[in-house]
Parts: C-alpha cells; structure tokens; sequence
C-alpha cells in the first residue's frame, strides 16, 4: 500500500478531491499553512493499493494539467493499515 501526500492550493484541491472521490478513490483533505508568506494550502492524503498508485497519479495529473498550477506530492510505502 502507498500514501500519497498532496500540497496544492485552496482551488486546486477543490478539484483533486472531486476527481479522486468520483473515481472511488478514498481522500482526507486537511487545511493547513506553510510556503512563501505563510500562503493557504491543502493537504490531501490519500491511501491507495500499489497497483492503484499510477492510475491515481495520472488523474492528479490530469487535474494539474488542465489546471495549469503547480503540485507537489509525495510517495510513502505503508507498512501497515487498519479500518476500525
């Protein structure tokens, strides 16, 4: 399993989560602040199967590239996750 972790802008973030969402991927959106002048991010998480990781990928991309604005995301391997 992998955790991908999105840092988008407000707008932006807007439109992964109803891309990802309608593509049955499973997303938890957290505001939060950092970056040049303190600016208003969102960080997405998103937990998906190995073998779901590029799919999940070329739709963030996707929404990026019709977009035009800049991402930055990162890959995790998770040893280990619970549904309770």
């Amino acid at each position: 399993m992998k955790m991908i972790i999105l840092l988008a802008k407000e707008n932006l973030a807007g439109r992964l989560m109803q891309t990802l969402t309608r593509e049955q991927f499973r997303v938890t959106r957290i505001a939060s602040t950092g970056g040049f002048l303190r600016k208003r991010v969102e960080t997405l998480l998103l937990g998906v199967e190995t073998s779901q990781m590029d799919a999940a990928l070329q739709k963030i991309q996707s929404v990026v590239d019709e977009s035009g604005e800049t991402l930055s995301y990162f890959v995790m391997d998770v040893s280990r996750f619970e549904r309770v």
